[in-house]
């Protein structure tokens, strides 16, 4: 009785696992010809909360059937064969940690491998996978995720939920939509470097808006930028995957910056390349002339045209503008913003010199006389300051702390730039030289204000008066007054990279 009794129960092991087996393979079979067919039941595959929050901003796509499969979905043509027999596929199921599995759809012959991540069973997002273990953080309008603590801050926080009211007033969003956005959240995915990105999404970026479900993935604690992708397709709702260029990105530059760069220090850069007369706004108009420009140069200057646009057409004419070039890549492929009857050349000349895009670093004709209020005076630190600016005399870089904060952080990006130096917890640090000044905000990371002699229409050095270096910046830059920080001498102990 006993041999009996164990053999029915290996029978049901056996048999139970055979069983769990034989749904997994099925399961995945079905996802797949689901996929192959654009089945209208896709979504019944999906995990049910990650269904809400690719939902929960109501942004579409137009030429997308499903939001959520965007950047994991199949070519047309090659569904087309397949549903045909003419492309055969493979499918594998690779059993992951506790209840998750991935199932691989390989297409031999066209050497296409796409992976597709489950969760007891439902489709879920390779971010949401990958992060399972990552610390939550809520805020006013964000659920951070976060992979190492010590790289994130209050102070990211703060500025992250400013910017985003911010934006939200200026983009003309109702209260309706403001709360719903403070009620939904934008989820941002803060990764410590990217090996980490390309782990969450297969590609390897400093930071991304991931459309499918709306996140933000970045290695930078205030992604302004990537932000305001996402925030100009909650406005429009309806959207498409494709856009001029000199307009989506240009919109993003000119209020988010750029790769840990305030939008200031773009924008100025654009100015230059105007003004030099070494890029024109003309020569990205369309999709191939953007994409032909290096980055470095296209980037800027179109942040700066956007910003003359919205400034001269106000910003509801310039999303009716943005909707207008948008549509699939064909169409995008084709379109160019000179059809559309632009401001004149002389209005944006005449933009291009207005007082606020001067540089927030003044190293040219400063009258010492009208900085007569004293905040340091020691021998290498002499700093000054009027109603509207600081005059510094400095002979090393200096940092600049406020007392008893954020003990536990570590900068990331001052370990980029200064590898031999030892974090102090600098809130700033200006760095300055004779071809240079920087001003770098490393509690978010950022650098918020820079000037460079080969990007100056007059080529001036930074003035050198018995050993000290003498330049003036905008008080607004930092955040508080200047008499509220331990200011000290770096020195040249440890040298930017």
């Amino acid at each position: 009785m006993l041999k009996y009794c164990f053999f029915c129960y290996i029978i049901v092991i056996l048999t139970s696992n055979l069983y769990s087996q034989n749904i997994s393979s099925f399961l995945a079979e079905e996802f797949s010809q689901s996929l192959i067919n654009d089945s209208n039941n896709l979504e019944r595959f999906v995990y049910p909360l990650e269904l809400e929050y690719s939902n929960r901003l109501g942004i579409t796509y137009e030429e997308q059937k499903y939001k959520f499969i965007i950047s994991n979905d199949l070519d047309p043509s090659i569904k087309t064969d397949l549903a045909k027999g003419k492309l055969k596929h493979k499918i594998t199921i690779d059993s992951l940690n506790g209840e998750y599995s991935k199932v691989i759809l390989h297409i031999p012959s066209k050497e296409i491998i796409n992976e597709y991540y489950f969760y007891n069973s439902y489709l879920i997002s390779k971010p949401f996978y990958s992060s399972r273990d990552w610390k939550i953080k809520i805020s006013r309008f964000f659920n951070f995720h976060i992979s190492d603590t010590t790289l994130f801050n209050e102070y990211s926080i703060n500025k992250l939920d400013s910017f985003v009211e911010k934006m939200l007033r200026f983009l003309e969003f109702s209260e309706n939509e403001i709360n719903r956005l403070q009620s939904e959240k934008i989820h941002y995915y803060l990764c410590k470097d990217e090996n980490e990105i390309e782990t969450l999404t297969n590609f390897r970026a400093r930071g991304m808006y991931f459309i499918p479900y709306d996140y933000i993935i970045s290695t930078y604690s205030t992604h302004f930028h990537e932000i305001l992708h996402l925030l100009i397709n909650y406005k429009l709702k309806s959207v498409s995957l494709y856009t001029l260029p000199l307009l989506q990105e240009g919109f993003a530059v000119a209020y988010g910056g750029r790769g840990g760069k305030e939008p200031d220090v773009i924008l100025g850069l654009g100015k230059f390349l105007s003004q030099s007369g070494f890029l024109n706004y003309e020569d990205l108009l369309t999709r191939s002339k953007f994409y032909q420009t290096d980055a470095s140069l296209s980037y800027p200057l179109s942040g700066l045209y956007v910003k003359f646009l919205i400034t001269e057409l106000g910003i509801n004419k310039f999303l009716e503008i943005y909707k207008n070039y948008s549509g699939d890549l064909e169409r995008v492929k084709k379109l160019n913003l000179i059809d559309y009857e632009l401001p004149t050349e002389n209005s944006w000349k005449e933009f291009i010199d207005i007082p606020e895009l001067r540089n927030r670093i003044n190293v040219q004709e400063i009258d010492q006389t009208k900085y007569q209020s004293k905040i340091v005076d020691s021998k290498n630190i002499k700093i000054f300051e009027n109603s509207d600016e600081y005059l510094f005399k400095i002979k090393h870089k200096i940092g600049l702390t406020i007392p008893n904060s954020f003990t536990n952080y570590k900068s990331k990006y001052f370990s980029e730039l200064f590898p031999n130096g030892t974090y102090r917890n600098e809130k700033y640090i200006i760095n300055v030289s004779e071809e240079e000044i920087s001003v770098y905000n490393f509690y978010n990371n950022i650098l918020v204000a820079k000037y460079t002699k080969g990007f100056s229409i007059n080529q001036k050095t930074v003035t050198n008066k018995n050993g000290l270096y003498l330049f003036t910046i905008k008080k607004y830059v930092f955040d508080e007054p200047l008499s509220k920080y331990q200011i000290r001498e770096i020195g040249s102990r440890f040298n930017k990279r």
